[in-house]
């Protein structure tokens, strides 16, 4: 762009663009200045996108919030002085403003997700469901759904109408109430009356406070049932599994090659967005396990989750599940034993089998894809459209800086920003006017349906129909052609059309390429001999290039047009924009409408001797015929369709796409109007220690949202409606979108949410984020040993209120004094399980902004039984107190190795006597509370099953939980332990599934018995005899030599 225009305009251009990654030094900052002071002095010309202009002004404000104030005083001044002196061109307004146009800067460590893997087990169930209900929908709504049953992969649904969509929730409501997710049970003793109390709550009714608790309480799973409800309500109530339902994977959605295995927005079929992502998380699952069940695992994934099966605890359990549902699978892959993952032909057949199985693909999901990415930032900063066009106060008394732009629709108009208006040129109103009246006449009047005897064309299918109908132009902007890549459809409309000469396309880096019929390999149009004349020529337009495509096609070229669900008059009319490439610039000169084209056919003659006729599939062929029936009666039913239909059918579509999107408009209004005029408020933020305070305080904004913030119930909205605002002028903004709110509310229930609940009402719309890179902490150097300890090895008694630093903290004191701890009130036990200063303090808490919950795992234990006291120490310590207790005769504390055992294999650590400094005697004796304080402490997974009733006991889960808890328990000091027991082991384990273990289920309330799988190795003692403790209140030793 830049070398294009540079020579045309005589004036000097320049592009500086700039990320949150840009150096921000002093010297970086006044060359920025410098270089657009001197564009200033020479009437240049700045070119820009809305990427760069959003991110140096987020980045001061995010220098302001990191604590860097010298940084972000020199961007905001410079921000500053280009808002007072700038003169801005917006191009493409109508993108570049659009609610789309966003931009967010999170900050803080990530966090997990609430619910954590409880989250997406749900969704996979309900998909599950979704695909199991989908037949049903097709047989009792024909004509209202289409549903295309693909060989492999999810089935596809095109919702039509809204029954459908109603009728599924139903369905899927009455699986829940009926016991069929594993992660919402209701008790058996409770009456239908809980049943239908919770059927209302997740079908979005207004449910009182007294009401959710006896729906909590009738539930069957404790710790995760509250959650469960909130998530249900959202992802039915709330249309988001429906949503994401009609998105179209490989066109709107999919899997990005060279990014985090997350679904991220596609920009046009086949070409993921390089920098966006989906900002609603439940959007982001839903949307992950589509793309995965539609495009199947690669033989790399397959081979890394064949791996862990064989690696695991229990590797025949684990592949019996993998390979449940696989009945052709040959013998020789049936048996574990028999795989090596490092075999290449083992791997290409299992991949060819299991590809696509569901329960090999949620695995990898849970295992590898979820746990580690699925996760929050705490805050952020935001940026939207609204920031583009210049804008002062006009309390402020200074001069107007002024913003233009220019577009070629006026579809969007209604949710332009209030920061710039749009005005209608009398003499170019006809326009618009002008394009539609070229689509009716007669010339121009085809539909034609894809489709034989209700069975889809495919895509050669599309390809003979183009050749029958003497089609020469294929501009694909419904995204029909998608099993094939842009240079096979050439190669395989050659085939079919003998008169074609060549086939035009775009490949890979948008350059127009030709493959001719008598050439091996394609070329550059340019460079072949079809340059000047593409007469002979088939050419297709995939929908990535519908738009700012300029070929000169035939006097006489007859095009086609495909048709998509949800596509709009400028997707038809203009094409599809590709946005992170060539649109929303900030500075360009414009393009005229008047040579403007029709569309995403780019036929410039189209008023004259070229025509066009529109392709529709089944879904889109009956959406158009029910809005004709809805307009003129049954008796319209019988004619075929034609553009006039189709006109109609695209009005239709774009009014339904503005309106569903007033509701982000209104969220980015508010929160425009809030941010700005708090900037106004306090001018002297950049400089000002106090004003900086109060402006953070409202432009951060969180991140990280619970279930219950998200779904829960809450009071309707009015305060968006009734911000006070000391800006006049901000004020009129934040009261017209408030009448605007009180409109869509009588039509959408959704449409009035505060903007902090924003994600919750845009369920598809994907925001341009800019992620932190992982934070590298600095560890603490260690002072040496404390003198609290050293006393301890020679006394056999530990003294917590003296040491070198701070008293020694009980262990469930410590957990307390962490996020989760604090949430769910744990306090100290009565026990003596403590641990040292040095474990408390991991990184240097002077060079952290926010506080940080950095748990060590616990490793090294220092035990007295003359006093049944425990103390906790680090590595370094232990490395001091290792040599001190080899020199002692009669020891009196011992030094117990240990580690989380978090598989099968591991469960030797339990008798915590595994390693042990110096040697264990024989007939010495660890206390059951010991084995279960540090096994909770410690995020412990297996335990033994003479620890299961203690274990119980000690959570205050058992009716005498006070007399068999060992040493006192916390239970009057937590109000609900299997929740935080559930939390707090997902924490220690960094999120992976902690499901499938004996403590997973004591978290779902599950039974164990003796005989259970978890428990059938006993543990053995030295002659071999299985040796199962008989006490309730200690376990018998193994020795072990140290």
């Amino acid at each position: 762009m830049q070398s294009r225009i540079g020579g045309l305009i005589g004036r000097q251009v320049r592009h500086v663009p700039f990320s949150r990654r840009s150096s921000s030094d002093a010297a970086t900052l006044a060359n920025y200045r410098n270089i657009h002071s001197q564009m200033l002095q020479t009437g240049g010309l700045m070119l820009c996108i809305p990427a760069h202009v959003l991110s140096f002004k987020l980045s001061g404000l995010q220098r302001l919030a990191d604590h860097q104030p010298e940084e972000g005083r020199q961007m905001v001044e410079i921000q500053s002085w280009l808002d007072s002196t700038c003169r801005d061109i917006l191009d493409e307004s109508d993108m570049t403003l659009s609610v789309y146009t966003q931009l967010i800067y999170p900050s803080g460590d990530l966090t997990t997700l609430d619910g954590n893997a409880y989250r997406w087990l749900i969704v996979e169930q309900l998909l599950g469901f979704v695909e199991k209900h989908s037949s049903h929908l097709q047989k009792d709504f024909e004509g209202k759904v289409v549903v295309v049953q693909r060989l492999q992969g999810f089935p596809i649904i095109h919702f039509i109408t809204k029954e459908p969509e109603d009728a599924l929730n139903e369905l899927l409501a009455e699986d829940i109430c009926n016991g069929c997710l594993p992660q919402l049970q209701i008790r058996e003793s409770e009456s239908e009356d809980a049943k239908h109390l919770i059927r209302r709550i997740i079908s979005g009714a207004h449910v009182s406070s007294s009401e959710w608790q006896s729906a909590c309480k009738s539930l069957e799973d404790d710790p995760f049932g509250p959650k469960a409800l909130y998530l249900l309500r959202g992802l039915i109530s709330q249309r988001i599994l429906v949503v994401c339902l009609k998105k179209k994977w490989n066109v709107q959605y999919g899997l990005h090659p060279e990014r985090q295995p997350i679904a991220v927005p596609f920009e046009a079929k086949g070409t993921p967005s390089q920098a966006a992502e989906y900002g609603h998380p439940d959007t982001t699952l839903i949307l992950t396990c589509l793309a995965f069940y539609q495009q199947g695992l690669s033989k790399k994934q397959l081979k890394q989750g064949l791996q862990g099966v064989m690696q695991s605890d229990d590797a025949a359990a684990h592949y019996d599940r993998w390979i449940c549902s696989c009945t052709a699978l040959p013998a020789s892959l049936r048996y574990w034993n028999l795989l090596d993952p490092e075999n290449d032909l083992q791997v290409e057949t299992l991949w060819g089998y299991l590809r696509f199985d569901r329960t090999v693909i949620n695995h990898h999901l849970n295992t590898y894809v979820f746990p580690r990415y699925a996760k929050q930032f705490p805050v952020k900063l935001l940026a939207s459209g609204w920031d583009i066009p210049l804008l002062q106060s006009t309390d402020s008394g200074q001069e107007r800086s002024l913003t233009t732009g220019f577009s070629g629709t006026n579809d969007n108009k209604r949710i332009l920003p209030q920061t710039i208006k749009q005005n209608d040129l009398r003499k170019l109103l006809y326009t618009n006017a002008e394009v539609l009246c070229y689509l009716l006449e007669s010339r121009n009047a085809g539909c034609h349906l894809t489709a034989v005897n209700g069975v889809r064309f495919g895509e050669e299918d599309t390809l003979r129909f183009l050749r029958d109908k003497g089609i020469r132009v294929l501009i694909d902007a419904g995204a029909h052609i998608l099993e094939m890549e842009n240079h096979e459809v050439a190669r395989k409309w050659l085939d079919i059309d003998p008169e074609a000469e060549g086939a035009l396309y775009f490949g890979t880096n948008s350059q127009i390429m030709v493959r001719s019929r008598f050439q091996k390999d394609p070329m550059p149009l340019i460079a072949s001999p079809f340059a000047n004349d593409i007469q002979t020529c088939v050419v297709y337009i995939d929908e990535g290039h519908t738009r700012g495509t300029d070929l000169k096609l035939p006097a006489d070229a007859k095009g086609a047009v495909t048709l998509s669900l949800g596509q709009t008059k400028d997707q038809t009319v203009q094409g599809k924009l590709l946005r992170p490439k060539c649109d929303k610039i900030s500075i360009i000169i414009p393009i005229p409408l008047t040579n403007r084209f029709i569309a995403a056919m780019r036929l410039r003659q189209l008023g004259t001797t070229q025509s066009v006729a529109f392709l529709a599939p089944p879904e889109v062929h009956r959406s158009i015929l029910h809005l004709r029936v809805a307009h003129a009666g049954d008796a319209a039913r019988a004619a075929g369709l034609t553009s006039r239909d189709v006109v109609r059918w695209l009005l239709e579509q774009s009014c339904n796409a503005n309106e569903q999107m007033m509701s982000l408009y209104l969220s980015q209004c508010w929160d425009f109007c809030r941010r700005t005029d708090v900037l106004w408020k306090h001018p002297d933020y950049a400089t000002s220690k106090r004003d900086r305070e109060k402006v953070l305080d409202v432009i951060k904004q969180e991140e990280q949202q619970t279930l219950q913030q998200m779904y829960g119930p809450r009071v309707p909205s009015e305060m968006a409606c009734r911000v006070q605002l000391v800006s006049r002028q901000l004020q009129t903004f934040a009261e017209n979108a408030g009448q605007l709110a009180q409109y869509g509310q009588m039509s959408y229930s959704s449409a009035l949410m505060e903007v902090e609940q924003e994600r919750e009402v845009v369920l598809e719309v994907e925001h341009m984020r800019e992620k932190e890179t992982r934070a590298h902490h600095v560890a603490l150097a260690f002072p040496g040993l404390d003198s609290a300890i050293m006393d301890f090895i020679a006394t056999g008694r530990l003294n917590t209120g003296t040491g070198t630093s701070r008293p020694l903290l009980q262990a469930f004191d410590y957990v307390g004094k962490t996020r989760i701890g604090k949430s769910f009130g744990v306090g100290a036990t009565e026990s003596r399980l403590y641990v040292s200063h040095e474990f408390t303090h991991a990184i240097d808490t002077k060079k952290v902004m926010e506080k940080m919950d950095i748990v060590r795992p616990v490793n090294w234990i220092l035990w007295s039984p003359s006093s049944e006291t425990a103390l906790i120490i680090i590595p370094e310590e232990a490395d001091v107190v290792i040599p001190l207790l080899r020199k002692m005769v009669k020891p009196l504390v011992w030094l117990l190795g240990y580690t989380a055992p978090v598989t099968k294999s591991m469960q030797s650590f339990n008798c915590l006597s595994y390693l042990t400094i110096p040697k264990w005697p024989r007939d010495m004796k660890v206390p059951v509370w010991l084995g279960i304080e540090v096994g909770v402490f410690s995020g412990r997974l297996y335990f033994e099953f003479a620890e299961y009733e203690p274990l119980l006991a000690w959570l205050g889960l058992l009716p005498d939980s006070d007399e068999r808890a060992g040493a006192g328990g916390f239970i009057s000091k937590i109000n609900e332990p299997l929740q935080f027991f559930q939390e707090w082991l997902t924490f220690r384990r960094q999120t992976e599934d902690i499901l499938y273990t004996p403590a997973g289920f004591v978290c779902q309330r599950q039974h164990l018995h003796q005989g259970h799988f978890f428990f059938s190795s006993a543990s053995t003692g030295p002659t071999g005899a299985a040796s199962v403790p008989t006490s309730g209140l200690s376990q018998e030793v193994i020795d072990e030599e140290d």
